[in-house]
């Protein structure tokens, strides 16, 4: 993925480089992505998130403000019909372009869940992660997912 336009400081804004095998515990194909990456944080990962239906959703994770902000979350693999895949966009800060998941981070209650987890940034990605698993999932349901 390219870099393109994204701005990237010196503050720690993602994933402490030492956290992530914390989170490789609980998900094992988590890796950040070069160009989201500084020497002291991690602001883009790849990730497979396993689909009820069999397989895996190839899932782009960026968390810029991870310790005051929800991160967003993007499918790379062309799936029509799905409840929770959005507009297809072009990644910020790449040229790659995938679908968007709608996480309630925008409509909904997402932030006020997310405000209210432990402000330890492996604990936050943690928790937007199994958030991102059952909102894919969700909609695999025989009934729908009731959003």
């Amino acid at each position: 993925m390219s870099n393109g336009n994204r701005n990237i400081s010196g503050k720690l804004r993602g994933l402490p480089r030492d956290r992530l095998n914390s989170l490789k515990i609980d998900y094992p194909s988590i890796s950040p992505i070069r160009e989201f990456c500084s020497s002291t944080d991690i602001r883009g990962f790849k990730v497979r998130i396993p689909r009820r239906s069999g397989g895996n959703y190839n899932v782009v994770i960026l968390c810029d403000n991870l310790l005051n902000e929800a991160p967003s979350a993007y499918v790379l693999d062309d799936i029509d019909g799905h409840y929770h895949l959005w507009k297809k966009m072009t990644i910020p800060g790449t040229r790659k372009s995938a679908l968007w998941v709608c996480d309630a981070s925008y409509y909904g209650n997402l932030k006020q869940l997310y405000n209210k987890q432990d402000t330890d940034p492996a604990t936050r990605l943690g928790f937007y992660l199994a958030h991102v698993i059952q909102v894919l999932n969700c909609s695999e349901d025989p009934g729908g997912c009731g959003c």
